[in-house]
């Protein structure tokens, strides 16, 4: 009698588990006798494993050893936090053995934020640095929340603060500037504000506390001129309208005396706007402040506010911005595009609904402007000063866009825009003759900043 599976085919027929391991073996053996790159690689690989693990098991100890300077980063997992830590210890010995020991003393507080965001270390630097000013030690501060950026900030005000801080120096660890960072701890002791050596202007009593009880959003520079506009006893909106000129970030002290004729005279002429004080503010530092190519000195130095009319300065502004697009002296000036700030190009109807060409559709651009003839060419056809920014985007400091609508007959100009590269920020936004840019022209720079993770400042006037 036949057994059930002699007729059946060879591959279908069950193996014995005696032939599976026999088979099992000789694969095996197959592929030990031509070893591949990642079993040559295995042993170095579970050493290095190894060797990681040893410094990882136990991170208070890591940390004491990296202080000791016993350990490098480099005998650290790049993936782990301890990484980042080694680093920073390793940057803080080259202030001094105390400073790495303060840099380990910090690390055991913060391990888990550091852990959670990397970006955390650069802050972590700032503090260590001024580890000598510390008002309480780091093994004595507790906090309760879990939230990384407030567990932080509590960990920062318990290091340097005998007193409570003004919510504008909230996020200058993060954010801010070494200086505004030592203004931080000399305040956190209780000093005079007024009475620091290196404000970049004169404040007044009044002034020191209109610029620390300023709104938190505001940030510690426009604080200042903030507070400065106001103890000038000008309006609010006045004090708000300086904030979107060049004075919001450039008020050197031996120009400050001029500068506060100006704001008052803002506050006097009730016929200006807010978004005139821009070109006019352009326009006098041009006037008496800026030596033009091949000059000995500026064009009117001893330029007084006395006795002047907004309507006539307005005039002479317009009749300015009408002679630079004659300028010569700039246009052999040309710069690279922003290499993290790309152009932007839509197929859209005047709505701004999607649509191509043969749908009705125009072509619009947010494009970055590469020369001064460039800037001399938009500030004609615009009649504003931008062609008196050529060197600032040569330096790098700022860029300037243009924003078109393409059509049959050439491009129409929207608008033009400044971005200040550092930050990363719309400063400015202008129309034909410093108008206010239209609701599309707006539409479009908001997309172009979204898709370019760009901000836009509050102090633009939009109309």
């Amino acid at each position: 009698m036949a057994k059930p599976h002699d007729n059946a085919p060879a591959s279908l027929v069950p193996r014995s588990n005696k032939a599976k391991r026999r088979q099992l073996r000789e694969r095996r053996r197959a592929a030990r006798a031509v070893p591949g790159p990642v079993e040559v690689e295995a042993p170095a690989a579970r050493e290095a494993l190894a060797h990681a693990r040893r410094h990882t098991r136990n991170p208070l100890k890591t940390l004491a050893r990296l202080a000791r300077g016993e350990l490098a980063a480099r005998d650290l997992p790049t993936h782990s936090w301890l990484f980042a830590a080694a680093t920073l210890i390793e940057d803080a010995r080259a202030s001094g053995t105390a400073c790495a020991l303060a840099a380990a003393r910090l690390l055991r507080q913060a391990s888990g934020l550091l852990e959670a965001d990397p970006r955390v270390r650069d802050v972590l630097s700032a503090v260590t640095r001024h580890h000598t000013e510390w008002v309480r030690e780091p093994e004595a501060f507790r906090s309760k929340t879990r939230n990384g950026p407030r567990r932080l900030r509590a960990l920062i005000a318990h290091l340097f603060e005998r007193f409570p801080l003004p919510a504008v120096f909230e996020d200058v660890w993060t954010s801010g500037t070494p200086r505004h960072q030592a203004w931080f701890v000399r305040l956190g002791r209780g000093e005079s504000f007024r009475r620091f050596e290196d404000l970049p202007f004169p404040l007044t009593k009044r002034m020191a506390h209109l610029a620390l009880t300023a709104p938190a959003h505001l940030g510690v520079e426009r604080a200042l001129r903030y507070g400065w506009a106001l103890g000038l006893g000008v309006r609010p909106a006045v004090a708000e309208g300086v904030l979107g000129t060049r004075l919001a970030v450039h008020l050197p002290a031996e120009e400050e005396p001029f500068w506060q004729e100006v704001v008052r005279f803002f506050d006097r002429e009730r016929r200006l706007r807010p978004y005139h004080y821009g070109p006019i503010v352009d326009y006098l530092h041009a006037q008496r402040f800026v030596t033009p190519a091949g000059e000995a000195g500026p064009p009117r130095p001893r330029l007084s506010m006395a006795k002047r009319e907004g309507p006539a300065l307005l005039r002479e502004v317009e009749a300015w911005h009408a002679r630079l697009g004659r300028i010569h002296a700039i246009r052999g000036l040309a710069w690279a595009h922003q290499s993290e700030v790309r152009d932007l190009a839509v197929w859209e109807t005047e709505q701004g609904v999607p649509a191509q060409p043969a749908e009705g559709g125009l072509e619009f651009r947010v494009m970055e402007l590469l020369n001064a003839a460039e800037l001399v060419s938009e500030g004609r056809a615009q009649r504003h000063c931008v062609a008196t920014y050529a060197r600032s985007c040569a330096a790098g400091r700022i860029s300037i866009w243009s924003v078109r609508r393409i059509g049959r007959a050439g491009p129409q100009r929207l608008a033009t825009v400044e971005l200040d590269v550092r930050t990363r920020t719309v400063v400015q936004a202008r129309a034909a003759a410093n108008r206010i840019p239209g609701r599309r022209a707006w539409a479009l720079i908001e997309r172009w900043a979204r898709e370019n993770r760009i901000s836009i400042s509050r102090w633009i006037p939009r109309g």
